[in-house]
């Protein structure tokens, strides 16, 4: 569980008298965060304290994320394998409906070679342009709920938000997507 109280009302709850339990610094971007750490390492004031990212601070939760990453990678496999079967599908039902215009088009000089190109040109710019379609309605939906939030709580029937502490961690029902 977490409680924020200001810095003068912890150390008066918790006879701090004027030093700090713990001291949180949020990074932006993950990539500078050895960068973060040395300089805070190199501060004369927390010499001799502990510094840690929060990986080794909560090694569970580092375990959970990196479990999700991985069920995120099964499950864009999965998309892509159904994305790319229902491209073949169309692709095969209007090879097979077209085959009368394909004999027309070799009667009359095309080579199977130049024939199989147009047909995967075709597939392609089919590909192409459900990824482009799939990719606009992605970013709309994302500017619609970006700042209102997705409520996974109302999605599922409960008729209040609610929120998870885990590891220290508070995760909550509403979800701000970002690009």
């Amino acid at each position: 569980q977490g409680v924020i109280v200001s810095v003068a009302d912890a150390q008066r709850f918790l006879y701090l008298g004027d030093e700090a339990h713990e001291i949180v610094v949020h990074v932006e971007d993950s990539g500078e965060l050895q960068q973060v750490l040395g300089r805070v390492r190199s501060l004369p004031e927390l010499e001799g304290y502990e510094v840690l990212p929060w990986r080794e601070i909560s090694p569970v939760m580092a375990s959970f994320v990196e479990l999700m990453d991985e069920y995120l990678g099964i499950f864009l496999f999965i998309v892509i394998v159904a994305a790319a079967a229902g491209i073949a599908n169309t692709m095969l039902m209007s090879t097979f409906e077209r085959r009368h215009q394909f004999g027309m088009l070799l009667a009359l000089g095309t080579t199977p070679g130049r024939l199989v190109r147009m047909l995967m040109v075709e597939a392609v710019i089919l590909g192409q342009l459900g990824a482009a379609v799939g990719t606009g309605i992605g970013l709309l939906l994302v500017a619609l709920t970006a700042r209102s939030g997705i409520d996974y709580a109302a999605l599922g029937g409960a008729t209040e938000q609610y929120e998870i502490a885990f590891q220290g961690m508070q995760l909550s029902s509403i979800v701000y997507p970002s690009v």
